[in-house]
């Protein structure tokens, strides 16, 4: 089969998806210094982990596979859209109310515009392995945005192929944020999925299948200069990833005809974090955030 003649859409989506995303970059970047500084302020540390992890819950969500394996010598690409509804008001009103107090004189916001969805653009494939196990890498970018994200995953199916029973898999992956200088932000984790695939009369496949993922967050930040006319920096504690983690659930369904696929994903992530009183920093205020996400896809499997 000559994939590069008889599978050019793939190839065009690939490429719009590049070609958009380098259009709009370079349009949001993160501000750090409303957060505080946290030689003075003792919440500002607390601020940093809630932002971080919030960021950490926005670019978590990839494009799901079933949980069945695409076998020995099966490979997949796509490419995907995700649009997402991350919740930034809590923080936002934090880092406000530290502001009024602590610094007035500082100006922007975490980011330079409002953020009501986040649309993400990416790129995906996969690559079936011996003994039900599988590889896949990710790429996707923020639009209007330098930020981008190289994530892997390796996938074990325990279960899968069984007349009656759903397929069962394990997976364990890795992400790392490009583009957020001066933030460093890493994700890792595992999830559990589980699902079935049904045969239509038209000869298509469809697979339903949904999961549970624990997310792992690993942040730290490099010195940030105040606008207080000062030289004075700011240098915010590091997140251990084993204390700072959230928990997504997700449910997707795939239609497969002959080689090629479409699929539609939604997830829905929490995060609670607490948060230091100002008055009083050995009092912690929970805040909660939510993140709500849509995922479609399209490619093929060769």
């Amino acid at each position: 089969m000559n994939f590069c003649l008889k599978k050019p859409a793939l190839y065009a989506a690939l490429a719009y998806v590049l070609m958009v995303s380098l259009s709009h970059a370079a349009q949001r970047k993160i501000n750090l210094e409303p957060l505080g500084n946290p030689s003075v302020d003792p919440t500002a540390n607390d601020r940093f982990r809630a932002f971080a992890r919030q960021l950490a819950l926005s670019f978590s969500p990839q494009s799901p596979s079933p949980p069945h394996t695409l076998g020995w010598h099966g490979s997949s690409a796509n490419a995907f859209i995700s649009i997402e509804k991350p919740s930034w008001e809590a923080l936002e009103e934090l880092n406000r109310k530290a502001l009024e107090k602590l610094n007035p004189n500082a100006t922007g916001h975490l980011f330079p515009q409002s953020l009501p969805l986040w649309t993400q653009l990416g790129i995906s494939a996969r690559k079936g392995l011996p003994y039900s196990f599988e590889v896949g890498v990710h790429a996707k970018w923020l639009t209007q945005s330098s930020m981008w994200t190289l994530a892997g995953d390796l996938k074990w199916a325990f279960n899968e192929g069984i007349d009656y029973l759903p397929d069962f898999s394990i997976r364990v992956h890795l992400q790392q944020l490009f583009g957020a200088s001066p933030l460093k932000l890493t994700t890792g984790g595992m999830d559990l999925n589980f699902g079935h695939s049904l045969a239509l009369p038209n000869g298509s496949i469809l697979s339903i299948f949904g999961g549970w993922d624990l997310v792992f967050v690993y942040a730290a930040s490099q010195p940030i200069p105040l606008s207080n006319g000062t030289p004075e920096e700011a240098k915010f504690d590091s997140l251990k990833p084993f204390s700072n983690s959230h928990n997504r659930v997700y449910a997707a369904f795939k239609v497969s005809h002959w080689d090629a696929f479409v699929q539609l994903g939604l997830s829905y992530s929490l995060l609670k974090t607490p948060i230091s009183n100002q008055q009083s920093p050995d009092n912690k205020e929970v805040k909660f955030s939510t993140l709500f996400s849509a995922n479609f896809s399209a490619g093929y499997m060769f």
